[in-house]
C-alpha cells in the first residue's frame, strides 16, 4: 500500500499502512510498512515495528498510531497500546485503546466503535534527542478477551479500527 505523503513549508507528514502485529520476547509490537517512509522523513527502520528518529534532522516529531482488532471469542475484547522509547526504556505519550463488541456482525462492531477508540500519541521534541537517535515502537500494554490482531485488508472486514502510523516532522 502506498503511504499518504504531504509536505508544507515547515511540516512533513506521512501515513504508514498497518501490518499484522508481531510478538518478540513476549512483547506484542504493532507493525507498519517501513517501505512506505518517504526519503525526506528522517525516520528509518530495520524491521516494521521499531522506528529510529534521526537526531541530526534537528526536527520535532508527532507520532499517532492505531491498530485493528477482531473479536474471536464471545465476549467483548479490548487492547491498550502506547509508544515506547526503546532508547531510554520508557513509555512516552498518551495511550490508545480499541474495543471490539461482543456481537459478531459488522453492525455490532460499529456500535462499539469509534465511541471507545483512541489513538496513541507521542510528541518528541528536537530538544529531547540529547545528541543521539531515539528508537520508538508502538506496543500493546494490555488486552482483555480473545483478540485476533491479524489484518490483511480486503475491503469487507469485520475488524474494529484501521491500523496506521501517522508521522509529522517539523522543519
Amino acid at each position: 500500500m502506498t503511504a499518504y505523503f504531504k509536505h508544507t513549508s515547515s511540516m512533513k507528514a506521512c501515513t504508514l499502512a498497518g501490518k499484522d502485529s508481531v510478538v518478540v520476547s513476549s512483547v506484542r509490537y504493532l507493525k507498519f510498512d517501513k517501505n512506505d517512509i518517504p526519503a525526506d522523513i528522517r525516520i528509518s527502520s530495520s524491521n516494521d515495528y521499531q522506528f529510529t528518529l534521526d537526531h541530526n534532522s534537528n526536527a520535532s516529531f508527532v507520532l499517532i498510531g492505531s491498530t485493528s482488532i477482531k473479536k474471536s471469542g464471545s465476549s467483548t475484547s479490548e487492547t491498550i497500546f502506547q509508544f515506547y522509547d526503546e532508547t531510554n526504556s520508557t513509555y512516552i505519550g498518551k495511550r490508545g485503546s480499541l474495543a471490539s463488541n461482543s456481537g459478531s456482525s459488522s453492525t455490532d462492531q460499529q456500535d462499539k466503535n469509534p465511541c471507545y477508540r483512541t489513538a496513541a500519541v507521542a510528541v518528541i521534541l528536537a530538544s529531547d534527542f540529547s545528541g543521539a537517535d531515539i528508537t520508538v515502537s508502538l506496543r500493546e500494554i494490555s488486552s482483555t478477551g480473545t483478540i485476533d490482531y491479524a489484518f490483511e485488508p480486503t475491503g469487507f472486514e469485520n475488524h474494529s479500527g484501521f491500523p496506521c502510523l501517522q508521522i509529522y516532522q517539523s522543519k
